[in-house]
């Protein structure tokens, strides 16, 4: 009876350790590629050209670039959604997606710019009385300063001027249409609704930005304020860098 009971716990371990390592090895398997395509599918360029905002996100998982699907397994999917976003069903997935939304509707980020030209942090105070988006507002105001010189050596950006001028909406609008996908795989929300996000921020970043430079740059200056220094900032630069010049990219292939 003992060795049954020892070799449940040595198989129960072991799948324990395996359902742990799939993600990394699969994220390992897909650093050796750049552009990862959906070879089952054939999608027509105006559906292509929305899900392409997410692309810096869909190349930091090694999903598809290309399809609604991403491909990855859906334990995993579901896993990150629980883990990363909180998300567990259709209630909170549209919570989630309705907040990243509001984030562009109302930005938080030119308060932030303000505050940090001024160097004075009560404009945040003043004028985001929300309490969750005024803690976002500290923490980018204080990242901003730390992450300039970093986005200058990865050629994101040529000085303060550009950080104001493309802001950090593409940040936001890249993540809503990845995580809209992800929610999708999990069968939290149907296709229908995930279209409509994806159409939504597509709308919202053809009125906000002239072309794809300006928006990847958008993204990693966004990701950066988000998650301040020594947070892989380079790693996103070189993907943005990539996704415009490589063949294969959809920011290369598709119009604006």
């Amino acid at each position: 009876m003992n060795r049954t009971i020892q070799i449940i716990a040595v198989i129960l371990i072991t799948a324990g350790l395996l359902y742990k390592a799939v993600p990394f090895f699969r994220r390992m398997k897909g650093t050796f590629k750049k552009i990862h395509l959906n070879p089952s599918v054939s999608i027509d360029n105006k559906e292509y050209v929305k899900l392409a905002l997410g692309a810096v996100y869909s190349e930091q998982q090694s999903a598809f670039i290309n399809s609604l699907a991403t491909g990855i397994p859906v334990f995993e999917i579901k896993s990150m959604l629980g883990n990363w976003w909180g998300i567990q069903d259709y209630t909170s997935a549209k919570e989630i997606l309705d907040s990243l939304l509001d984030n562009v509707h109302y930005s938080i980020f030119p308060v932030v710019m303000r505050s940090y030209k001024d160097q004075d942090i009560s404009y945040i105070a003043s004028e985001i009385p929300d309490a969750k988006k005024a803690e976002r507002a500290y923490a980018q105001f204080d990242n901003l300063g730390d992450v300039l010189a970093d986005l200058k050596q990865d050629g994101i950006i040529n000085g303060t001027a550009d950080v104001e001028r493309l802001g950090t909406d593409a940040w936001e609008l890249g993540r809503l249409v990845y995580v809209a996908r992800m929610c999708f795989d999990a069968g939290f929300i149907p296709e229908k609704e995930t279209w409509s996000y994806i159409t939504e921020a597509h709308s919202m970043a053809k009125q906000k930005f002239t072309g794809w430079q300006d928006f990847g740059h958008s993204y990693a200056i966004g990701r950066a304020l988000w998650s301040g220094k020594d947070s892989a900032n380079s790693g996103i630069a070189y993907i943005v860098k990539y996704l415009l010049t490589e063949s294969q990219s959809p920011w290369v292939k598709l119009k604006w």
